[in-house]
């Protein structure tokens, strides 16, 4: 209980309910140094509208980068749908040159083995 106390005494950033949100969304990416430019500056006569710019911003960019993030990878899906049709029809090939060759390869070694038995014995 001392801990949430002093927390809340020695800590700017939670002395007020408003102020908790952007410090946590700042602690979750990566302290963006909000708690030396905002809250402790209380002098700034801008220091509200900044406050709600710098939350949407560590709200809406975040968001954004995903959104482009998925848009490369769903972007990417068309060339590797391409490729693989192309090893799918390069196998397909393989497959049925190795089973022509060991067809002629079986053929070959049964007439060879007739005609072993046909003239040899």
């Amino acid at each position: 209980m001392y801990f949430l106390l002093a927390q809340f005494i020695l800590q700017p950033e939670f002395s007020n309910p408003w102020l908790v949100l952007p410090t946590i969304l700042d602690m979750a990416l990566g302290e963006l140094s909000y708690v030396e430019r905002f809250v402790t500056d209380n002098n700034s006569p801008l220091r509200i509208d900044s406050i709600i710019l710098i939350t949407l911003f560590m709200i809406v960019v975040p968001i954004a980068l995903m959104n482009l993030l998925i848009g490369v990878a769903v972007g990417d899906i068309e060339a590797i749908k391409n490729q693989a049709e192309i090893r799918l029809l390069t196998n397909q090939v393989c497959d049925m040159a190795c089973f022509f060759f060991i067809t002629l390869l079986s053929s070959l070694l049964f007439y060879c083995f007739i005609f072993f038995i046909y003239f040899f014995i």
